[in-house]
């Protein structure tokens, strides 16, 4: 009688571009670094103004990145503008632009997201009119560069600032949140949605009680549940707080407020991302000098651990600012900072450290993403569906005072290698 062993042809692909992993028994832990590949310097952008605020957005169906920043021209003005790059990070003929500008009037902390049903992005940003009255303001940009007419989203005598955006591919609409200033101590979240369009389709505010501040939000979005996620900072006669809340796409019901740091300990500048089943929000710790950052569900309930797990530990005469949570398959999410050195006058550079999905711990250490000599910050990642990613921030070559800050980029990404199992029949 004939004994037959059937194995299975396989082909395994093992994402090992994260160097450094060891793999041993099935309880084993990892014993190295979880650290991405790293692809050359880009220079985005460099001229005789000084250049910051970088952030970023992908494109899938043209596989190209757009790069959005703030170029300071003198005590009164600052533009906003663009730069396309193909995916793997090379400039594109003609591909940079200028998005807004207008004189006497400073235009700065932009957001941007794509549109994959209109091939547009929106871009938002703040316009300082007068002191103690900024607005919100944007533009729709077609993918290769093309302007519609400026966007009034918040125009109140007022202060509108610190916008972030996300958009609903359910409803074909963007969300727009941030902070209302009703005085100079009382703070709201502001909600706006807007259609393809551009124009206002619904309002919400998230309130604050007299001389408290909820503020600086950033977002996501659920196309499962089609709702929103929130995320801001809290201030009032108490430490600083990271909250948050999630909300249907009408801005119609809203979710409990959840808190996310302990009470004990400061959280400020909460950063979002989502992925299949749960968001990652992380924040500046204990005396900003710190990185934590705790899971959460879609509804916003916390997760895991209570306050949260640290990403970046207490450094001395070191100020830790984080600056994106983005997605970066297959791993997980990577966490990026500004480490500035507080006792020189200009050395900063860009760090940034791996969380698995479903984990409430970093894997292994933080690593650099920018470290060259002088400054580094303000830095912006966005990611492609396998897991490329663009970094962006401003760079200065040359020690301070001289110089000027300019948009520097690289890639960030996993290398992949097949493995094939071969078919072996037994007779």
């Amino acid at each position: 009688m004939r004994d037959r062993l059937y194995t299975f042809c396989l082909i395994i692909c093992l994402m090992l571009g994260i160097s450094g992993i060891t793999h041993g028994s099935v309880n084993a832990e990892p014993t190295q670094q979880f650290v991405p590949k790293l692809g050359p310097f880009i220079q985005i952008w460099d001229d005789v103004g000084s250049n910051s605020g970088s952030v970023v957005t992908y494109n899938p169906l043209h596989d190209e990145y757009l790069v959005v920043w703030v170029t300071i021209h003198d005590a009164f003005s600052s533009d906003i503008w663009g730069c396309r790059l193909r995916a793997d990070g090379s400039p594109i003929q003609n591909g940079w632009f200028n998005i807004d500008n207008s004189a006497g009037i400073h235009l700065g902390d932009p957001a941007v997201v794509y549109n994959p049903d209109t091939d547009q992005y929106l871009v938002v940003y703040t316009a300082e009119i007068s002191t103690g009255n900024q607005d919100i303001w944007g533009r729709l940009v077609n993918w290769n560069g093309a302007l519609s007419s400026r966007l009034y989203i918040d125009d109140r005598v007022q202060n509108q600032t610190d916008p972030a955006l996300a958009y609903n591919n359910i409803e074909n609409q963007y969300l727009v949140a941030y902070s209302h200033w009703q005085t100079s101590s009382t703070v709201n979240v502001q909600l706006q949605s807007l259609n393809a369009a551009g124009n206002v389709v619904n309002s919400a505010s998230i309130l604050s009680g007299a001389d408290q501040y909820r503020g600086g939000p950033d977002l996501a979005y659920n196309s499962s549940k089609n709702q929103y996620l929130v995320v801001y900072g809290h201030e009032g006669s108490f430490l600083p707080r990271v909250l948050g809340k999630s909300f249907s796409a009408t801005l119609v019901s809203m979710s409990p407020e959840f808190q996310y740091n302990d009470d004990g300990l400061i959280g400020t500048n909460p950063k979002l991302t989502c992925h299949i089943s749960e968001c990652l929000v992380a924040w500046n710790g204990f005396n900003d000098s710190t990185i934590k950052a705790r899971r959460i569900s879609f509804s916003g309930t916390p997760l895991g651990p209570a306050g949260g797990f640290e990403i970046s530990g207490y450094i001395e005469n070191v100020d830790h600012q984080v600056t994106s949570v983005s997605l970066f398959k297959p791993w997980g999410y990577l966490v990026t900072w500004d480490y500035f050195l507080m006792t020189s006058a200009d050395e900063g550079d860009v760090f940034g450290i791996m969380v698995g999905f479903g984990e409430d711990q970093a894997l292994g250490d933080s690593f650099p993403l920018d470290n060259r000599p002088y400054y580094q910050g303000k830095s912006d990642l966005a990611c492609d569906r396998s897991g490329s990613c663009l970094l962006t921030n401003s760079h200065n070559p040359v020690q301070y005072p001289a110089g000027d800050l300019g948009i520097s980029g690289r890639l960030v990404f996993t290398s992949r290698t097949y493995l094939p199992l071969t078919l072996r029949v037994v007779h």
